[in-house]
């Protein structure tokens, strides 16, 4: 049979470390807006 764990792990790491991106990003602009927010 043939071994899909070094295909499976590579593939859900790689999702993860862009879910973290993606995620960065929306806690910036977040954080960007409520600052714009109490400085006005």
């Amino acid at each position: 049979m043939y071994d899909l764990t070094s295909f499976l792990t590579t593939i859900s790491a790689g999702s993860a470390s862009f879910a973290a991106i993606l995620g960065g990003m929306l806690a910036t602009k977040v954080i960007e807006i409520n600052n714009k927010r109490f400085t006005v």
